[in-house]
């Protein structure tokens, strides 16, 4: 076998190896595509040595890797002598720092940067772009730098001198006084060209010599010998090219010759002052030690001084101004003077007009006060009911409908598209009579106010209604004071009601406290005759539960008599022992008690009782009249309608027991609802009820800490519902 040849280095880092025989085609054709490549490469270091920016190439050690033809020539180097060379081994230190700072900023943060850099060079300074990009290799590290630098210093000084331009044309308009522009511009154009003395001379059109206006840098020495130069002078002749002539002192030795002092002069510049192509001065400026004026400065300086010429020809149109002014100024006083006379007469008979047109206005303003100042609206309409006038008071009652004249009273008035039907301006229109109404606002249907709007008549010469004045005053007020008024008479009757119902009060409470007392006696002996029937009765006789309920009804009508004695004040009785008690057996023996009537008036008595009824603390003779008072009302509600039934429901609730008695009987108006609790209020008549019935039952239930609460419904029936507390043990009085 033949030895492989080993490979072999080029100057690219690529290796070069013996293809096999086999592999010859596809070979060629890399071969090909590699010379494509390289020939591509050639050009693109054509493309970039042509270029005038700076391309260069700079690694972490700060050494020249790369540069184009311009960065070389720039450092005034050959390209071959850079490649390897650090920065500091080419700039000064502290730009050789400067660039330092930004390309490790960039070899720190893998980020572009762009700034910009002052180079001194030639014995100028060079401003320049700098833009520095990261190179990296495959893994993302930066390992170079490349950077572009761009000559941006003409640029830069065209900038400074649109911003030259720009502030001398501005302090130029604003400057008045002649004086203190030459100064200005004096000041300027030393401080653009880099002079350091100058004068301002203007030329005198009848001398027809340039007569000094203003100098710096000068001594008193030379202002004698410039304060005035003969336009036929050397000086003046070159003036009058009028082209800038620049220089060395030299040149214009002859023509400067008054400059001339201890120290002589090296720049100098003679430059003409033209307005609309005349000439109509010059400035001269001069250096002790410069040698030239660059170009940038004298475009610069040429700027301020074309300016300077337009401003001094506007100055010095304004002083011509000024005097034309003063002379019109004198011919405009003599000429008033002429006309005061004519004035004073005229004056007089304007017044004499003013006076009666004062006359006339102060009058209307008069009426217009009287007419605005009516505390009720006022309006004038003609016979279609279109507003032609109205006062203050409806353009406040109508601000949202502005501007009112030329409107049909009923669209704005009362929002509406055909005349109100009740519209008294339409009976005044056809019956020339006063007529009057009281009409809602805004509207019929939603009305927030009350308005009484009269109408009368305007008449002409010959009786024909041509008008309508319509008066419109706001009657809320008094309608809800009558309305108020009304309220009030209702809750003095209802009071004086009250006060009956109280001193009736009063009075049974006196017969009450009376009758019980005749009672208690004959009560007590009853009491006592029961007992000793029962005591002599064997418990197993059929007689014996009927002696028992009488006993039971006895002492409740004793309580009952007791209790008649505390409402009335006439006894304090003593308490009954409060005792846990079932109360659906209270309530069976209310309905024992009541089984003749009950059946008697056919009436169906359905009871629902939940299981586990818990016992109650209650006074058993007290709360049995409560719901006797209840059921036997229930019996009445339902005595004369067709469906007499009562439904009783007992069932625990929230730490309660609730028992509701509900009945289909005749119910109650919403009236009589919030009454049923007061004495001697009754729906049965006087003949029935006593009204007390619901009042006593009332107090019990709150003695014991529940509730009574009643629901009703005219024509529908009543339900009452009283809650009794399952744990509450009061103290016995």
């Amino acid at each position: 076998m033949k030895k492989k040849r080993k490979a072999k280095k080029v100057g690219s880092g690529e290796t070069i190896r013996r293809i096999p025989r086999a592999e010859q085609k596809p070979r060629k054709l890399k071969s090909t595509r590699s010379r494509l490549l390289f020939h591509r490469d050639d050009q693109y270091r054509t493309f970039v040595d042509n270029l005038t920016d700076f391309i260069y190439m700079i690694d972490r050690e700060m050494k020249v890797l790369a540069l184009n033809k311009s960065a070389a020539s720039f450092l005034q180097y050959d390209p071959q002598e850079v490649i390897g060379k650090s920065l500091s081994d080419i700039f000064p230190e502290n730009i050789a720092q400067q660039y330092t700072s930004s390309l490790n900023k960039v070899f720190r943060t893998s980020t572009p940067l762009v700034t910009e850099s002052r180079i001194p060079t030639r014995g100028m300074e060079l401003i320049t772009n700098v833009q520095l990009s990261p190179i990296k290799d495959t893994s993302g590290t930066t390992i170079a730098v490349m950077g572009v630098t761009r000559d941006i210093t003409q640029r830069k000084r065209m900038e400074l001198l649109i911003k030259q331009q720009l502030d001398v044309a501005t302090t130029l308009s604003s400057i008045q006084d002649l004086t203190t522009g030459l100064s200005f511009c004096l000041d300027t154009v030393i401080a653009v060209s880099h002079m350091d003395c100058g004068t301002i001379h203007l030329l005198d059109s009848r001398s027809k010599n340039f007569i000094l206006k203003w100098y710096q840098g000068l001594a008193e020495q030379f202002i004698t010998g410039c304060s005035i130069i003969p336009l036929d002078s050397l000086f003046g002749r070159t003036v009058n090219r009028g082209k800038p002539a620049y220089g060395t002192y030299v040149k214009f030795q002859a023509a400067l010759s008054w400059l001339e002092g201890k120290n002589r002069l090296r720049a100098a510049a003679i430059i003409p002052i033209l307005s609309k192509q005349r000439i109509i001065g010059c400035f001269t400026i001069a250096s002790h030690t410069r040698n030239d004026i660059a170009p940038f400065s004298r475009n610069a300086v040429e700027m301020v001084v074309a300016q300077m010429g337009n401003a001094i020809t506007r100055l010095e149109a304004e002083v011509e101004l000024h005097n034309a002014h003063r002379i019109l100024e004198h011919k405009v006083e003599e000429r008033t003077k002429q006309l005061t006379l004519t004035n004073r007469e005229l004056k007089n008979e304007i017044s004499r007009r003013k006076q009666t047109q004062n006359n006339l206005l102060k009058n209307e303003r008069f009426l217009q006060d009287i007419f605005d100042g009516i505390q009720d609206g006022i309006s004038i309409l003609d016979t279609k009911l279109v507003i032609q006038r109205a006062n203050a008071w409806m353009t406040r009652m109508y601000k949202n409908h502005m501007p009112l004249v030329g409107k049909k009273c009923h669209e704005v008035y009362q929002l509406r598209d055909t005349v109100c039907p009740w519209c008294p301006s339409v009976v005044t229109v056809k019956t020339g009579k006063q007529h009057h109404e009281i009409v809602p606002y805004p509207s019929e249907k939603n009305p927030e106010k009350w308005l009484d709007v009269s109408s009368y008549p305007l008449f002409n010469t010959r009786g024909k209604v041509t008008g309508i004045i319509e008066h419109v005053r706001d009657i809320t007020e008094r309608r809800r004071g009558e309305q108020e008024q009304q309220r009030l008479y209702s809750e003095l009757k209802a009071s004086q009601a009250q006060l009956v119902r109280l001193e009736r009060l009063k009075t049974m409470g006196m017969m009450a406290a009376g009758v019980a007392h005749e009672l208690n006696n004959p009560m007590m002996g009853m009491i006592n005759f029961v007992q000793y029937c029962m005591k002599h009765t064997p418990p197993n006789d059929r007689i014996y539960p009927v002696l028992y309920d009488l006993e039971v009804e006895t002492r409740r009508c004793i309580d009952i008599v007791q209790r008649l004695l505390t409402f009335s004040h006439a006894a304090k009785p003593k308490k009954e022992t409060m005792q846990k008690e079932d109360i659906s057996l209270v309530i069976d023996r209310v309905v024992r008690l009541l089984d003749y009537r009950i059946k008697e008036q056919q009436t169906t008595i359905t009871r629902r009782i939940s299981d586990s009824i818990p016992k109650v603390w209650i006074r058993v003779s007290e709360i049995q009249q409560v719901f006797l008072n209840i059921i036997a009302n229930a019996l009445d509600a339902v005595e004369n309608t067709d469906r007499k039934k009562i439904q009783i429901t007992i069932k625990p609730l929230n730490g309660h027991v609730s028992v509701s008695v509900k009945d289909t009987g005749c119910g109650m108006t919403p009236d009589q609802l919030r009454q049923i609790f007061d004495p001697f209020f009754s729906t049965k008549g006087r003949k029935q009820g006593t009204g007390l019935g619901l009042a006593i039952s009332h107090n019990i239930i709150k003695e014991h800490g529940g509730k009574i609460t009643c629901k009703s419904n005219a024509g529908k029936g009543t339900e009452m519902l009283i809650l009794l507390p399952q744990k509450t043990k009061k103290k016995d009085g």
